[in-house]
């Protein structure tokens, strides 16, 4: 997967990351998409697999 936390790009672990905060956060999805420039399909994968 390429947004994931053993991601072996550097920049989308980081991101990855931030995802996960923002969502630990309650930030609205389509907040955390437009701020981070990732597909809300992916926000909500992430958010599903935890």
């Amino acid at each position: 997967m390429a947004y994931s936390a053993d991601s072996t790009d550097k920049q989308k672990r980081v991101t990855y990351e931030k995802i996960v905060e923002m969502l630990e956060k309650d930030v609205p999805i389509t907040q955390i998409s437009k701020e981070l420039d990732v597909a809300r399909n992916t926000i909500y994968r992430i958010r599903n697999k935890d």
